[in-house]
């Protein structure tokens, strides 16, 4: 190979962030929408649960819930939120 040049051209990715939100206790019967947001990729985003509810739904059980995003170029990254559960009160019966 001899004379002429060689250009080459990397472009960086950008790293995909995903934001779960925080971790949160419930109280009993009550629930939490999980909404998690990604930044920093290719939109449009694709955000698929753990449990395969839809971002922005209602959760009324505890438990670590994880979310997988993809952007449009198919780079993937994901976090996980944790939700806890307070029991629920009960009062001590009088007696009459």
């Amino acid at each position: 190979m001899s004379g002429g040049d060689l250009t080459l051209r990397l472009d960086a990715q950008s790293h995909l962030i995903v934001d779960a939100g925080t971790d949160s206790s419930l109280c009993f019967g009550q629930s939490k929408t999980l909404n998690a947001t990604a930044f920093n990729g290719n939109a449009p985003y694709y955000y698929e649960w753990s449990d395969g509810l839809p971002n922005g739904a209602n959760r009324t059980n505890a438990g670590t819930y994880t979310v997988t995003v993809t952007d449009y170029n198919g780079c993937t990254n994901l976090d996980q939120i944790q939700l806890t559960q307070n029991p629920q009160l009960s009062l001590p019966k009088c007696k009459t």
